[in-house]
């Protein structure tokens, strides 16, 4: 967009040929456009058709003391014009293109029609008695600080309307999507009907205005009406986001208060003491606070609320509605009146509030049970755990179990323990281990929202992280109508430093259909000065079940209402003082328990976070607790020894719980069986050799073997493995045989005599004392080897003139001699002959170093005679047997 300002600008070539001039009567006008047009001024006539005349579309000339602005009529184009902050006392016509009008700050006393294509006008600060007709495209009209005493229709297009500082009695109809009205200081008697869409709205300092009309909306980013004004209630409660003043402290209008009232459905919850329906609601009974309402409309449920302190409750209702009020049947109350235990009520145009929708009730039974447990635990502290059980019906002030007796037990599980009841609260009976027992004689006459709070110490030795559980078990002997609620288990995080403004929600992370979550929000008051009041709002996540919602206890009873998704704890007279000057009280804490709808859909997150907002403070946000359906499964393991369970190794029997994120959440339990491998040893000794599972082993060594157990786990023997072996080679030195084998114990053996033993020949070496065939038997570790047998038949040698060493065997012989020598000769001559002399056998061979013949003779002694080429000569004795 072209803007002009007050400055200078370029020279732009005029078409002088067909300029059409107009006088600019204003002189300060003048020397504004001759600054920024100079190109379409000559003296005070501008002419019209210069081109940056019809073609500019913003143009500022505020604050330069202007009085006429005549000519403004000839921007064409242009499209914003802010001319505040001068003299003005009228305007002329406006061009036609004009989107956006600036005339603040002048001495205005009316205004030019408005062009069509106008969408704000802002004309604050002036002496407007009135305003003309409103363009269909207006979305904001700023018309504050006049003298107006009515305003025209306002477009359907108005999203903003500040009219403050005037006189008017009466403001025209809203349009639908008004989302801001500032209406003070003005002399207003009443207000119409606010649209749905509005989030801002002050109207203070109007003396005469009595009375807010009704309105749809729950909340508000700013609601200012008290001030100086005679309203002395609000339609209903609602929840200012950015809150400045009292104004939402104002009570709620009652029927007879005079005043348009939003929840045009009200009534109460008394205990039945009448004797027919028909006297009922004539002679209440005591009023009962905390019981669950429920709102439906045309069969889908709507709203719910709870009874306030005094008992009453009230819904809105739209006309056309076919509402249906009854009271939540969980609260284990018997509905007496009316009989059909609900109230039926058609909203007509002509029957628009129904008061007197009450409701008798009695006890349904005994009914005894725990219902609410909070507590935080921290290492080294002592913090206090407020435990609610007992009769469920002194929830509603109703007495359900009085003269009923019974127990109450609770049992501290995690590295924690109990130190003293809370002031105010029982003693236990008895206190065994982590288990507290108290032994009530009368019901009725406890109080159960203190009667069983305690102090817990957390271990110094706590893990951060890991869980403290709190459970409570409520006993009788009598007829029990609800046993489901007989016990409740609370479990919370160990914590360092935390934010005492905070929410928790158990069971914390997972999630499963159709299965209670409890919500604990914690707050504390950590300003200089007492909050007055407290209001907490908490959007449901739509996993959770809206109707099942269900309030369990507070440190302080708030209003309660959950319309479309959304619960607002309201805490209007809280005093809740400041932790500076007084720690202790500045806490808070409120708790719901609420369930996952029964289709959640796999791997779905339940994300929940809450506001909290003290007095006219901007909102502490909570953190934000997850909880995400998980898919269960389970699995048999049976390892041996060590086990690898998603990464972790685990040695021992146990049952694991794994929660897995991986494309979701998944919750795995683990049986595990772990079987411990088997080891054993032994020792093996052995001589010279030993044959073990299949193989052979020559030396001495340990040896590891594995096998499977029956159990299919690792068996594994340790051999220890000793082999002796013992040098069974013998050494011959003429007629003495040596055993190689030292320091061992020796018997020489007869070969000859089937190896029978030798007389005392039991050393290292024996001498043979004739010519024979010998060996020794050698004993060693355990271990027995014999040697070869070592002929010796030089003892009969007679004569040996040979260098080279020989054997003769057998001898004595059957007939077959083999006469061996070392060495071997070129021609070996051998003759035998009897003791007579007689030649019995000669034999020659030639390059050899034996000789073998057969001895054909008779037994008896005969002799060898051997020559060789270089004439040697050896005699030897044989015998023939």
């Amino acid at each position: 967009m072209k803007t002009i300002f007050f400055f200078t600008l370029l020279s732009l070539t005029a078409f002088i040929s067909n300029a059409q001039y107009v006088t600019i009567p204003d002189s300060t006008f003048v020397l504004f456009l001759q600054s920024a047009f100079p190109n379409a001024m000559t003296g005070n006539q501008m002419d019209t058709t210069d081109s940056l005349i019809t073609h500019v579309t913003e143009l500022y000339c505020g604050n330069i003391s202007l009085t006429n602005l005549y000519g403004i009529q000839f921007f064409d184009s242009l499209q914003e014009l802010n001319c505040s902050y001068n003299l003005l006392t009228q305007l002329p016509t406006l061009p036609r293109n004009l989107v956006t009008l600036r005339c603040n700050s002048n001495q205005l006393t009316s205004l030019p029609a408005l062009p069509d294509s106008l969408t704000s006008l802002s004309c604050e600060n002036n002496e407007l008695t009135s305003i003309p007709a409103l363009p269909s495209s207006l979305n904001g009209l700023y018309c504050s600080h006049n003298q107006l005493t009515s305003l025209p229709a306002l477009p359907s297009s108005l999203t903003r309307l500040d009219c403050d500082h005037n006189a008017l009695s009466s403001l025209p109809n809203l349009p639908d999507i008004l989302g801001t009205l500032y209406c003070n200081n003005n002399e207003l008697i009443s207000l119409p009907i606010l649209p749905s869409y509005l989030h801002s709205l002050s109207c203070t300092d109007n003396p005469q205005l009595a009375c807010l009309p009704y309105f749809s909306q729950n909340s508000f980013h700013r609601f200012e009406v008290k001030k100086n004004t005679q309203i002395p209630c609000l339609p209903k409660y609602i929840f200012v986001i950015n809150p400045s003043d009292s104004s939402t402290y104002l009570p709620i209008c009652s029927p007879t208060s005079g005043c348009p009232i939003a929840y045009n459905i009200i009534g109460n919850v008394h205990h039945d003491t009448s004797i027919n329906c028909m006297t009922d609601s004539l002679n209440n009974g005591p009023l009962l606070s905390g019981v669950k309402m429920l709102k439906y409309i045309n069969g889908a449920l709507k709203s719910q609320t709870y009874t306030d302190v005094n008992g009453f409750y009230s819904f809105d209702a739209s006309t056309g509605d076919s509402v249906v009020v009854q009271i939540d049947s969980v609260n284990s109350l018997f509905v007496s009146c009316p009989l059909s235990g609900i109230r039926t009520i058609n909203i007509t145009t002509t029957d628009t509030v129904f008061t007197n929708q009450n409701f008798g009730v009695e006890c349904n039974g005994v009914d005894v049970g725990a219902w609410s447990i909070q507590g935080s635990f921290r290492p080294t502290r002592n913090r206090p755990v407020y435990i609610q059980a007992g009769d469920v019906g002194h929830q509603f002030k109703l007495g359900c179990a009085d003269n009923v007796s019974g127990t109450v037990t609770t049992t501290i599980m995690g590295s924690a323990n109990y130190v003293a009841p809370l002031a105010g609260a029982l003693t236990p009976t008895s206190v065994v281990g982590k288990t507290l027992t108290y032994t009530i004689t009368d019901f009725g006459a406890i109080d159960p929202d203190s009667s069983f709070n305690i102090i817990v110490k957390t271990d110094s030795n706590a893990i951060v992280g890991r869980n403290i559980c709190i459970k409570t078990k409520v006993t009788t002997s009598a007829s029990d109508i609800n046993s489901a609620n007989d016990s409740l288990l609370f479990c919370g995080e160990i914590v360092n430093s935390y934010d005492p403004n905070d929410k928790a929600a158990y069971p914390g992370e997972v999630a499963i259909p159709d299965s209670w979550i409890t919500y604990t929000i914690r707050f504390q008051n950590t300003g200089t000065d007492t909050a007055y009041h407290i209001i907490i709002r908490d959007t449901l996540s739509p996993f959770l079940d809206e109707s099942t919602f269900t309030y369990l206890d507070g440190s302080v009873k708030p209003i309660i209402s959950l319309t479309e998704g959304a619960i607002l704890f309201n805490y209007p007279h809280i005093n809740l003082l400041d932790s500076f000057h007084n720690e202790p009280e500045s806490h808070g804490w409120v708790q719901y328990k609420i369930k996952t709808v029964a289709n959640l859909p796999h791997f779905a997150v339940i994300d929940n976070t809450a506001s909290i907002y003290f007095d006219q403070n901007s909102p502490v946000v909570t953190n934000t607790t997850i909880n995400e359906y998980v898919i269960r499964t389970s699995q048999d393991i049976t390892s041996c020894d060590s086990a690898n369970i998603h990464g972790k190794i685990y040695y021992t029997n146990q049952t694991i719980v794994d929660t897995l994120t991986n494309d979701g959440v998944s919750v795995v339990t683990t049986n595990l069986v772990i079987h411990k491998s088997s080891f054993s040893s032994q020792n093996v000794t052995s001589c010279d050799s030993v044959d073990y599972l299949g193989n052979t082993y020559y030396t001495s060594q340990t040896i590891r073997d594995t096998f499977s157990n029956i159990l299919g786990c690792d068996s594994i023997v340790t051999t220890n493995m000793v082999i002796h072996s013992i040098e069974s080679q013998t050494t011959l030195t003429g007629a003495t045989i040596a055993s190689n084998q030292a320091n061992a114990q020796y018997q020489w053996l007869d070969c000859n005599d089937t190896y029978s033993i030798i007389a005392s020949a039991i050393y290292q070496s024996y001498t043979a004392s004739e010519n024979g065939n010998f060996a020794v038997e050698v004993s060693l570790n355990g271990c027995l080897d014999t040697s070869s047998c070592v002929i010796i038949s030089t003892l009969g040698v007679s004569e040996n003139s040979l260098n080279d060493q020989f054997k003769i065997y057998p001898n004595p012989t059957k007939g077959d001699i083999v006469i061996e020598f070392e060495n071997i000769h070129s021609q070996l001559q051998a003759k035998i002959t009897s003791v007579t002399g007689e030649v019995i056998a000669t034999k020659t061979v030639s390059n050899t170093n034996k000789l073998e013949f057969n001895l054909e003779a008779a037994k008896g002694i005969y002799f060898i005679e051997i020559t060789t080429e270089k004439e040697g000569r050896v005699m030897v004795r044989v015998v023939k047997e």
